[in-house]
């Protein structure tokens, strides 16, 4: 699993000793004077965790436009989750504790809630995908959907030449495994396709009667495309399922982090502005 690398696992105990030498001078320095954010250490603390801030921004720019060339993907999101939290430690240091103006206070709120929502999506990342194993080579929506489409055009010409019946059969069951336009966000939460039948434990028998006798060859072949098509739909239903919370996941996290970074740019602003002016 993602969290249970060897890559990840190096990540952490680099992280773990860089955290206990930030707590060892942490509290060297806390001993010997009042701590707070405008003393030197807590000025340096600041500015490296402000800088981390904008590297961590710049994650999503590596995401969108990724060149093997520039590193493997998986090792800028180790960078992106551990680097985050350790700034999540350095901005606390530079506060001393004590957020006593508002800017600082709401910086302080969001960095929270972003590295939680952090936190969550790496705990989602880790934890949905195995359960898509079965997934087929990990095919995308777009080519789940393609392949049914080349079911349902198969049904079709099957039931092109039979009977009316056998027509209205197939295009039942085409219509069954349809999903609506509008339903990509509604499956997120309405839709539950493992609490249907399964299609390949149909028997023949349940659709003979509908059918004439002369077709009963072709109905076997009917019923086989709709146990397919009826499969991929599931897969189908996952897979979407999977991008809709991840979706929404980024539209809680990533709005908040540019929020968060326009917080702190006003707070370094107010800070300069009564020292220097």
């Amino acid at each position: 699993m993602f969290l249970r690398t060897a890559e990840n696992k190096t990540w952490c105990l680099t992280f773990s000793f860089i955290l206990l030498g930030l707590v060892a001078g942490y509290l060297w320095y806390g001993y010997d004077q009042y701590p707070h954010g405008g003393s030197w250490p807590g000025i340096i603390s600041g500015a490296v965790g402000s800088i981390g801030m904008g590297v961590l921004m710049f994650y999503s720019l590596i995401k969108r436009h990724f060149q093997r060339s520039r590193g493997n993907l998986q090792t800028w999101l180790y960078s992106h989750i551990w680097l985050g939290t350790l700034v999540f430690f350095l901005i606390l240091f530079h506060s001393g504790f004590h957020f006593k103006d508002i800017t600082a206070v709401s910086a302080m709120i969001l960095l929270t809630v972003v590295v939680a929502s952090g936190v969550i999506g790496v705990l989602l990342y880790d934890a949905i995908p195995p359960k898509f194993i079965y997934i087929e080579a990990n095919k995308s929506t777009a080519e789940l959907s393609e392949e049914m489409n080349g079911i349902v055009e198969s049904m079709v010409s099957l039931a092109s030449r039979k009977s009316a019946a056998f027509r209205k059969l197939a295009d039942r069951l085409i219509a069954a495994e349809q999903l609506q336009s509008n339903a990509r966000w509604r499956i997120l939460f309405t839709y539950h396709p493992r609490r249907r039948r399964p299609m390949e434990s149909f028997d023949v028998n349940d659709f003979t009667g509908s059918v004439d006798a002369t077709e009963t060859e072709d109905l076997k072949r009917l019923v086989d495309l709709a146990g397919e098509l009826r499969r991929l739909h599931e897969q189908l239903i996952d897979k979407q399922r999977y991008v809709n919370v991840m979706s929404a996941w980024l539209y809680v996290h990533v709005p908040i982090s540019f929020l968060l970074l326009l917080v702190v740019v006003v707070h370094i602003a107010a800070v300069l502005h009564y020292r220097f002016w």
